[in-house]
């Protein structure tokens, strides 16, 4: 990927560029097997530019799957540098550019992630603020539903620790952590409890 002997096109993102090559980017990707395939404008481009708006590491992890590197393998246990941040960017990549496998196994990081955030009982901000990104009421719509899915199954499932965020909690007073419906549930559970 960093060479560009055999390469036939070149991907910008960012401040950066990738040599690559069609055949691996579209068997790795449906997307991109229909852009460079199709009567798509990048068929016939050497240089495709992807405008997305997660950082270019997230980017670089989606191209480094696509080319063999197992995602599970750039980030090897859950104390490693990848955020939930990280995890989230690179399954809305996988769900933009229609890669089941990447999707999977970032959902399993994320996943693994917030776990170990609840079982330590301390939640980054930039946990919580993932979180509304999902379920929040501007949360985007994906195509695939999993990650939401989990991240509504865990917030079910540690109300109680989340409620003692401050951030989420402001953000639940503020209407915006959580869509109406899920907000509604959260807090019915709540009062049962009382």
């Amino acid at each position: 990927m960093a060479d560009n002997n055999f390469s036939d096109v070149i991907i910008k993102f960012g401040d950066k560029q990738v040599f690559a090559h069609k055949v691996i980017l579209a068997r790795g990707s449906l997307w991109f097997d229909k852009a460079l395939s199709g009567n798509f404008s990048e068929a016939n481009k050497k240089v495709i530019e992807l405008h997305d708006d997660v950082g270019s590491g997230a980017v670089m992890t989606m191209l480094k799957h696509i080319y063999g590197s197992n995602y599970k393998e750039q980030y090897l246990d859950e104390d490693d540098d990848a955020t939930v941040e990280m995890h989230h960017a690179v399954f809305i990549l996988g769900d933009k550019y229609d890669i089941s496998s990447l999707r999977e196994e970032a959902a399993a990081r994320f996943e693994k992630f917030l776990a170990k955030e609840s079982r330590d009982g301390e939640y980054y901000d930039a946990t919580i603020l993932t979180i509304q990104k999902l379920l929040g009421p501007h949360a985007p719509q994906l195509a695939d539903k999993s990650l939401t899915e989990r991240a509504t199954c865990f917030v079910y499932g540690d109300y109680k620790h989340l409620l003692c965020n401050y951030l989420f909690r402001a953000l639940m007073a503020e209407g915006s952590m959580l869509h109406k419906d899920l907000a509604m549930e959260v807090l019915e559970m709540v009062s049962n409890q009382l």
